[in-house]
């Protein structure tokens, strides 16, 4: 082989080389070092909270994040928020057709429960914090005399984030845990919150997914460098390694929101009704969905993918998710004293996923009917909720 045709033939085989790295490997474009973002505690505006973790829909422990049963026995209980003791007090019994009276106590402040506004608390040297919080009558078990007790149910939520800007992205730190403290483990992120869409009939809401190493915003992907626990800032860089591209397909009436989950990247993808379809690059993984709403005016729907076996995103592979609605209805059901009983209902999507069945959130309108046939003859067993 002549020293012309070598050097031409390994000019070849490194173009190729090139154009491989550049396929496989990137780096995102406009923001080429770590960047470190203010973050800013803000209050969560309107009466209901537009923010919730998974947790709430899922119907999963730790949300929300503190709750209280007092009675005359026990009027208090305390928690904290950072380093700073807060005390709540049951001053009157909250009765069926009379609220009663509950404070909330700091070492500065003091406030009276089942305020419209949030509470605006001072913690660790005048660091914000808010909260909300709801109360309800109740009651409580005797451990004794297993009698019921009247109660009054108190439950304390965040009403704050964390914001502040990444390149052209809002985005929003959630304590999750409500603890004061803001970590990677813990706690939650809400990627470009300005986005809207339809929860559950005209509620607007958005979900936190959990914190991860790695993040995808509409301004590219990016590695969490660091999380001051105050919440005041966060560290990133422009992620630079493989990458895989996802479509996701979703029912084309309803807007929603997804949440994937993978060992070191969460994403979220938000989509319009009638705008699925978007192709997108994400962190090679095996993949599951967490959780995800999809609503209109007058429907939602709610997914689980605890039971779904994982989507593979290799580097450089295509995959696409499709999320089309229910294709099978599970359920078991025993005859007793000449009925038949149905024990468990199961809506499975073709991924694996859940459609849960939850009567505060269901459209009963739309429930199919489930029949039993023998001989030739139908008997309607009853209806259940529908995705």
């Amino acid at each position: 082989m002549s020293r012309s045709r070598l050097v031409i033939l390994l000019g070849v085989g490194m173009a190729i080389a090139a154009l491989w790295v550049v396929k496989w490997y990137t780096a995102e474009p406009g923001i080429v070092g770590p960047v470190t973002v203010s973050l800013v505690t803000t209050a969560v505006p309107g009466n209901n909270d537009p923010y919730y973790p998974p947790s709430h829909i899922l119907r999963t422990p730790g949300w929300p994040p503190k709750r209280f049963y007092l009675n005359r026995q026990n009027r208090t209980e305390t928690f904290t928020l950072g380093e700073t003791e807060c005390t709540v007090k049951l001053e009157e019994l909250a009765m069926t057709f009379r609220a009663g009276k509950q404070t909330l106590k700091t070492p500065t402040q003091e406030f009276t429960l089942q305020q419209s506004n949030p509470m605006e608390l001072a913690i660790d040297n005048g660091r914000k914090y808010f909260l909300r919080e709801s109360v309800s009558p109740s009651y409580v078990i005797d451990p004794e005399t297993q009698e019921k007790r009247s109660a009054t149910r108190i439950e304390l939520r965040p009403a704050g984030v964390q914001l502040g800007k990444l390149g052209k992205t809002r985005i929003a730190i959630f304590d999750t845990n409500m603890d004061g403290l803001y970590t990677l483990d813990d706690d939650g992120i809400i990627i470009d919150p300005a986005t809207d869409y339809f929860g559950r009939l005209t509620e607007t809401y958005r979900l936190a997914q959990p914190l991860s190493k790695y993040i995808r915003t509409p301004d590219g992907l990016f590695e969490i460098q660091k999380l001051a626990k105050d919440g005041s800032t966060l560290t990133l860089s422009p992620y630079r390694g493989f990458t895989a591209s996802l479509q996701v397909n979703a029912p084309q009436k309803y807007s929603g929101q997804i949440i994937l989950t993978s060992s070191d990247a969460n994403l979220t993808i938000l989509g319009k009704a009638g705008k699925w379809g978007e192709t997108i690059r994400v962190i090679p993984g095996d993949y599951t969905i967490l959780v995800a709403t999809f609503g209109t005016r007058e429907h939602a729907m709610f997914i689980s993918g605890a039971e779904m076996p994982a989507v593979k995103m290799a580097a450089g592979e295509m995959q696409i998710l499709t999320i089309s609605g229910p294709k099978q209805l599970e359920f078991q059901a025993a005859m007793a004293d000449g009925k038949i009983n149905i024990k468990t209902f199961q809506i499975k999507g073709q991924l694996g996923e859940t459609y849960l069945l939850d009567a505060n959130f269901s459209d009963y309108k739309k429930s199919p009917e489930v029949y039993l046939n023998v001989g030739g003859k139908s008997t309607l067993l009853g209806k259940m909720e529908y995705g």
